[in-house]
């Protein structure tokens, strides 16, 4: 005899399934908003941002064999990310050519690695389904970081390899294999080498073996440290035997201002914006607080949540500190709920005392926790759904006119432009701003190198929007630059300007930076 008829058993599974559906309506909405705007994001025509625009053409430079790294006075600057992204693109230009897609794909898959990484390993042995909850959850990083799984720069790549890191120190350090904690500090290495943020995850480890509540041997010591100690094995290294990837990767960002006040906001936001975290995080100190000695990967994910909060509060708190400054704290946010969240699902699904009613109810509120923290403060500048920029309907079409303009052309906001069309790497001044900053904030006035090629160009393509909008008229005008007229509307609506120098021209420039840097 059973303790369910049949008949029972199909009641059981209807009203079980009728609980958790408006989870899974959630986790499709979550998955339906960031595909439709990764899908946009990816394929979109012209290059996001100018910062899109350097990996472009620096990662051309290095498959080329031409100078990427220079810190002479007349030298072009480059990113400040890590050295491997730009020869990690560049070989897939090898392969392709140079284009605006491939960056992209790169952030993507490495995106979509780490999201399905961490899934897995919150769930453990549950149900599989529940995986397909964990995985919506953590997607949900890309809405809250300004679609940055869809961005050509490092960060992505960076993340990909400093999960894999932590996630393989962890297991090696609680089972005592120290080649996983070898193999684990590698792949911080490696991450670092995309971006430096990476190597903030190599401090995790001691704290983690401290959150154990237990006195550790001096060989758990010592294998904890390894992290931290081969990254500045490292770093000293690359000070030593690289010093021009040295200025750039770990010198100029030191430069960038920091505003405190701003930074512990950030951080307060960060987990204020985050209900479906506080709300399992209250859970679990208030009715299964003996999980933390239990359940050993949550040492460690709280180990990493000291270290990349503020981490992260502090990043995005400096000049030109935007959205993707937050993504190592954000994915240890996510992850914690992907891990906790199970525990109300079983409440949920099993056949407890409590009722129908009473179980619907809980689903709808955590299914509007798991919306509220992935689309947390929507606006007219972050809406649900990215709309097509402007300047995709008229890229390829400036390109083309640029290939008609005698002379020496540049765009010195988009220099993918003369790139494109007459194979000329020219200056990106965002970059060039970047590298020379003024008491941690953008100067006034452009280094004399780029001053140079703005007063030795022919004609020079001006893009404004609220991103890329350094040179305005009046600097253009005070350069000596008069403004065509060309017959083509799409010109104009599409933010983009064609200047011709004046015969004869000369004058000072004066150039006011609009915003700070966007590292």
């Amino acid at each position: 005899m059973t303790d369910h008829p049949r008949g029972g058993i199909a009641v059981f599974q209807w009203k079980r399934w009728l609980c958790l559906a408006p989870l899974f309506g959630a986790a499709a909405l979550i998955c339906l908003i960031n595909g439709m705007n990764l899908q946009r994001l990816v394929h979109a025509e012209a290059p996001r941002n100018p910062w899109e625009a350097t990996e472009i053409l620096e990662s051309w430079r290095a498959v080329k064999g031409m100078p990427v790294y220079e810190i002479s006075p007349d030298g072009h600057s480059t990113h400040v990310y890590g050295a491997l992204a730009l020869y990690a693109q560049g070989e897939v230009f090898r392969w392709v050519g140079p284009n605006n897609i491939a960056g992209r794909l790169i952030s993507l898959v490495s995106a979509l690695v780490t999201v399905t990484l961490l899934a897995v390993a919150m769930g453990g042995d549950r149900p599989k389904w529940t995986i397909v909850l964990a995985w919506a959850i953590i997607l949900g990083v890309n809405f809250r970081s300004t679609h940055y799984f869809a961005e050509n720069r490092p960060d992505m790549t960076a993340m990909m390899f400093a999960a894999m890191g932590v996630l393989a120190i962890g297991y090696g350090q609680e089972s005592r294999r120290w080649q996983l904690v070898v193999l684990g500090s590698l792949c911080i290495v490696l991450g670092f080498f995309f971006k430096q943020t990476a190597a903030t995850f190599a401090v995790v480890p001691p704290v983690a073996l401290v959150l154990r509540g237990r006195r550790p041997t001096l060989s758990e010591c010592l294998l904890s440290l390894l992290p931290f100690a081969m990254m500045l094995g490292v770093i000293s290294g690359l000070k030593v035997f690289a010093p021009e990837v040295y200025y750039y990767m770990m010198v100029i960002p030191r430069k960038f201002g920091l505003r405190w006040l701003p930074a512990v906001r950030n951080g307060w936001e960060l987990v204020l914006d985050s209900p479906l975290f506080l709300v399992l995080l209250g859970e679990m100190l208030m009715f299964d607080a003996a999980s933390f000695r239990k359940d050993r990967r949550l040492p460690w994910l709280a180990a990493v949540l000291i270290v990349s909060i503020p981490f992260a509060a502090i990043s995005s708190a400096k000049a030109g500190g935007v959205a993707n400054s937050l993504l190592p704290a954000l994915f240890p946010l996510m992850a914690f709920c992907a891990l906790r969240l199970p525990r109300l699902l079983t409440f949920l699904s099993s056949n407890a005392t409590a009722g129908l009613p009473s179980r619907l109810m809980l689903g709808v509120f955590v299914a509007l926790l798991m919306l509220l923290t992935a689309f947390p403060r929507l606006s007219t500048r972050q809406p649900l759904l990215v709309a097509r920029s402007n300047h995709d309907q008229a890229y390829w079409k400036v390109v083309e006119l640029a290939k008609t303009l005698p002379g020496k052309v540049i765009c010195p906001e988009d220099p993918t432009i003369p790139f494109y069309a007459v194979g000329y790497l020219g200056l990106n001044i965002f970059s060039e701003y970047d590298t020379h900053l003024v008491n941690g904030v953008y100067p006034v006035t452009p280094p004399d190198h780029v001053r140079k090629e703005l007063l030795e160009a022919d004609y020079l393509i001006d893009v404004s929007d609220l991103t890329q909008n350094i040179l305005n008229d009046s600097n253009l005008e005070s350069l000596g630059f008069e403004q065509i007229m060309v017959d083509d509307a799409w010109l104009e609506s599409a933010d983009y300007k064609v200047w011709k120098r004046k015969p004869f021209s000369a004058g000072d420039l004066s150039l006011k930076p609009v915003r700070a840097s966007g590292m």
